[in-house]
């Protein structure tokens, strides 16, 4: 069996990964003050949850929001 080799490049991924989040905080912030809370949930375990949880939870204090 051949063998391949993915090589990525870091910047661009780092950014367009940073950039999802931007547009998941903006859509959130965009749907107005009366919602306190989001629920991250997935029907399978390693889908992601903890992994988008953090990187909201970041972006959302870049900009000086409160989070737990």
């Amino acid at each position: 069996m051949k063998k391949t080799e993915i090589v990525r490049d870091k910047r661009l991924s780092c950014y367009s990964v940073e950039e999802s989040f931007k547009t998941i905080r903006a859509n959130l912030l965009f749907c107005g003050t009366d919602h306190k809370a989001v629920l991250m949930t997935s029907c399978q375990p390693g889908e992601g949850k903890t992994t988008v949880t953090a990187g909201l939870a970041r972006s959302l204090s870049g900009i000086g929001k409160k989070n737990l």
